[in-house]
């Protein structure tokens, strides 16, 4: 539990860093940083909830694609959450979700190999 929040706060945190980056992500806005942490807590649970069924569906995609499917999974996921969190959260279309999809799994993978140790 104590891994998860820490990084709940953490991808908060990059959402917000990733605003300042507006020279990549033109039309990527986050309100504040309580709005990066509940938008971070809403893709938690659109990944656990919802994610497990589109990777079921899109299994053949992604198994074609050597795995590589997953990130317009991971996009598509995103693009949810934008959709739920309204004004609060806006990606600016799937392009930027794509890449924030990349630079989350980036970042997931550093946290894990940062946290098991």
């Amino acid at each position: 539990m104590k891994k998860w929040i820490i990084k709940l706060l953490l991808i908060g945190l990059l959402f917000v860093g990733l605003t300042e980056m507006t020279s990549i992500f033109e039309g990527f806005k986050v309100e504040s940083y309580q709005a990066a942490v509940i938008a971070a807590l809403v893709i938690s649970i659109l990944n656990v909830t919802v994610r497990p069924l589109m990777k079921m569906f899109a299994f053949p995609l992604t198994l074609i694609t050597f795995g590589l499917f997953a990130l317009v999974i991971n996009a598509v996921t995103l693009l949810i959450a934008d959709n739920i969190m309204g004004t609060s959260l806006e990606l600016g279309g799937f392009f930027n979700a794509f890449l924030l999809s990349i630079i989350l799994s980036l970042a997931n993978s550093i946290l894990d190999s940062v946290m098991k140790k």
